[in-house]
């Protein structure tokens, strides 16, 4: 239905005491604790072989201010060059959607769905150096740092102003767009995750991954991923 507003603006882009245990018990956590040190040191002092990898990453992503939400599409090659220092070069692709609603009637009464859907997509290139915290047979945790080169298509308006027929005299409401910044880009930028894999076997594992990236075109991405992955 119209408001009784003549004018909606939007403006939406900025380029923001107990007792003790007996002794049995005390024996068998002593036991339990002894086992679990020695796995982990075990563990730890373990170092696998394999020092190449190819993984992909997906899971959730929001652009800007988290107004726009979608997914990330990773494909990442890393190689060791040290012990626990690593260096990656990965191609992914995101794709984020939204609506600014509107609605109204014809002139008959029947409801229309007048909403406005916009989509961005990009494709990117990203390469850096990672560092794992952490590396056992079984566990790593790290970080990774590194540069990106991003191409991006948005159909996403800059200003946009909604007049009603209370204004206009027409039997719908006229919609003016204003755009400012161009549909397609190209930009560099900068990224930094936070990651967790799990060896299922010595060749495949699985991970988390958490992320945030930024380029040049004002562009920023938040990402939680999921990671599947072999080592070679």
């Amino acid at each position: 239905m119209p408001t009784t507003s003549p004018t909606v603006l939007v403006a939406h882009r900025d380029v923001s005491s107990a007792s003790l245990p007996g002794a049995p018990v005390m024996s068998m956590l002593f036991f339990v604790l002894a086992f679990s040190l020695s796995h982990l040191s075990f563990a730890q002092n373990s170092q696998s072989d394999f020092n190449e990898s190819v993984s992909i990453h997906a899971g959730m992503a929001k652009h800007g201010t988290g107004d726009l939400s979608g997914f990330l599409v990773n494909v990442e090659y890393q190689k060791r060059f040290k012990k626990k220092v690593f260096w990656y070069l990965a191609f992914g692709s995101t794709l984020h959607d939204g609506y600014f609603p509107l609605y109204y009637k014809e002139l008959n009464g029947d409801p229309i769905d007048g909403s406005i859907r916009h989509t961005t997509g990009g494709v990117q290139l990203t390469g850096g150096v990672g560092l794992n915290f952490v590396k056992t047979r079984r566990h790593e945790l790290g970080i990774q740092a590194g540069t990106l080169v991003r191409y991006q298509s948005s159909s996403y308006f800059d200003d946009l102003a909604i007049y009603h027929p209370i204004v206009t005299t027409f039997p719908y409401p006229a919609i003016v767009f204003r755009n400012r910044t161009p549909q397609r880009t190209l930009a560099v930028g900068g990224m930094g995750r936070l990651f967790y894999n799990f060896s299922l076997t010595n060749h495949f594992f699985i991970g988390l991954n958490a992320g945030l990236q930024g380029d040049t075109n004002g562009d920023v991405i938040t990402q939680f991923l999921l990671t599947a992955g072999r080592k070679f």
